[in-house]
């Protein structure tokens, strides 16, 4: 959730403002996984000190993966060789 509205604050944050500054409140106040704070600490200072910046980190750039490399034949090879030194 909190990642979900971290993402739609950068698409509109007119409207997210208060419902973002919202969450990371009840966050900060009510809950205590480590983890999850330190995120919900991480992401309030990076928006804070610059939104492009802090957009640019948390939405990453998309990668699309179009080449696969596939060498079974090779692994084959590899393993019937390992088999016939032993």
């Amino acid at each position: 959730m909190l990642l979900a509205t971290t993402k739609l604050f950068f698409k509109s944050p007119g409207e997210m403002k208060s419902i973002i500054g919202k969450l990371y409140e009840i966050i900060l106040k009510h809950y205590h996984d480590v983890d999850l704070r330190d995120r919900t600490y991480y992401y309030y200072n990076l928006i804070r000190k610059n939104v492009e910046h802090a957009e640019y980190i948390i939405q990453g750039e998309r990668v699309v993966v179009d080449n696969y490399y596939d060498d079974f034949e090779g692994e084959q090879l590899v393993i019937t060789s390992l088999i016939l030194i032993i």
